[in-house]
């Protein structure tokens, strides 16, 4: 006989307080997945069972693979330290009995992961889904993860912390699956005891807090003023040209600054060096900007600045949406090509980090 393979998922999304480096911080996102190991058990985690049996029973995957839905947990974990927990609040691994006589409903709510050094656990809360106690029900230690890895790395602007581990269950999972267990003199089933393996679990975190190290910082410099509606730019000394006209600046070696991630990472405190400058091209008479560096601050707010004619200058501060020329840059704009109504601005930057790591 084929043994049934399961699949429980559950998917979550966390708030964004700031935190110091090296503790614990909130995620942004979570999904988590865990499948049995070819024991022969059956479970229908979402959104019902029927019955569970050893040896096959109602419910049956095969090889399919699940995915989750959003939610939004509460929890704080600290990846560096192994320590911490996250947890999907509500949600539950929802098991009922429906067909075989008592009618059961139990649920493992509010279920999440916990790190504990080398090891890691599957919590939740376990009780009747119909009960009104439900909210109160102890939480518990569902599964032990054992040979756990945690490996982090940049994706797509974000942090991606994945967990992985092989886990057996405990006494309060292994006692929920088995009162719901078909038993009966026609049932070959086997008592689902503690300790029995539930398979291999696999977490992917995007914690709302990293340390970023490496990436490049894209925007649109414009300058424009009575005379002049559109002035040239010119990428200097490192920095490029996209194809939509804008200017990357890829940060200098040795960056390592704090950021918030949400929809990507953006540095939210310390300075970044920028690789590269610009020049301002009118006719024969040019304005160049060396020397650039990026300067963040919680919001994000953002002040830019860079050595024009041997001098230091801030010459633009901002936040994500843009990042506008101070007084101070807009006078080098007027005094180098005489036109007092000159302003400049960089336009939606845009934040892409390359390398990151835990906060």
């Amino acid at each position: 006989m084929r043994r049934p393979t399961v699949f429980l998922l559950v998917a979550l999304a966390l708030g964004l307080p700031a935190a110091a480096p090296a503790s614990p911080v909130p995620s942004s996102a979570v999904s988590m997945g865990f499948t049995t190991a070819a024991s022969g058990l059956s479970v229908w985690a979402f959104p019902a069972v029927d019955c569970i049996s050893l040896d096959g029973g109602w419910n049956s995957f095969g090889g399919s693979q699940w995915t989750g839905t959003t939610f939004r947990p509460r929890g704080l974990l600290d990846v560096p330290g192994r320590r911490g927990e996250v947890i999907v609040p509500g949600q539950a691994i929802h098991m009922e009995r429906i067909f075989v006589h008592p009618p059961r409903a139990l649920g493992a709510l509010d279920v999440g992961l916990r790190l504990a050094g080398r090891g890691a656990y599957l919590t939740g809360r376990v009780a009747p889904v119909r009960a009104t106690s439900v909210r109160v029900a102890p939480r518990r230690r569902l599964a032990r993860l054992r040979r756990v890895s945690i490996v982090a790395k940049a994706n797509h602007g974000h942090l991606l912390v994945t967990v992985k581990g092989r886990a057996t269950m405990l006494p309060a999972l292994a006692g929920t699956l088995e009162r719901l267990r078909c038993k009966g003199p026609r049932e070959r089933t086997k008592p689902i005891r503690s300790g029995q393996v539930l398979g291999r679990v696999v977490a992917a975190i995007d914690p709302a807090r990293a340390i970023a190290t490496a990436g490049t910082l894209t925007a649109a410099i414009r300058v424009s003023g009575t005379t002049d509606d559109g002035m040239p730019v010119v990428p200097t000394g490192g920095a490029s040209q996209t194809s939509s006209g804008q200017i990357g600046f890829p940060w200098a070696p040795g960056t390592r600054v704090s950021s918030a991630c949400t929809q990507v990472c953006v540095p939210d405190g310390g300075t970044v060096g920028l690789v590269g400058g610009f020049d301002l091209v009118q006719g024969t008479t040019r304005l160049s900007f060396t020397d650039l560096s990026l300067t963040a601050s919680p919001g994000p707010r953002f002040a830019i600045s860079a050595t024009v004619a041997g001098a230091r200058h801030t010459i633009a501060s901002g936040d994500t949406r843009q990042i506008a020329f101070t007084a101070d840059g807009n006078a080098l704009l007027a005094q180098t090509f005489a036109d007092p109504t000159m302003t400049g601005t960089f336009d939606q930057p845009l934040f892409a980090p390359t390398a990151l790591g835990p906060a």
